[in-house]
């Protein structure tokens, strides 16, 4: 994650992330494939408007195009499938 947009030019490293995750309701959730973490998803369970937010999304640059992403996205969308919406942080 360091090392991709927006974090380069956020300059969000490690301690700053890890900041993220001590706020009430943060859930860090991590994909794995063969034994090592291949990217993430960031919840954020009351954090927009009382409605659950994803700040963060991140894919290891090696393993993009294979659908992690993908995969996360619809698991944080069947984690919250009881609630009203579900927001979702995007950058270009």
């Amino acid at each position: 994650m360091a090392s991709s947009e927006p974090w380069t030019t956020l300059k969000r490293g490690l301690r700053e992330s890890r900041t993220a995750l001590r706020r009430p309701g943060t859930q860090l959730f991590v994909a794995r494939a063969g034994g090592r973490r291949v990217g993430f998803i960031l919840v954020d369970s009351y954090g927009l408007a009382g409605a659950p937010y994803i700040p963060s999304v991140a894919v290891e640059a090696s393993e993009r195009g294979r659908g992690i992403g993908s995969r996360l996205l619809a698991f944080a969308e069947r984690l919250f499938a009881r609630r009203r919406h579900l927001y979702l942080c995007v950058s270009s």
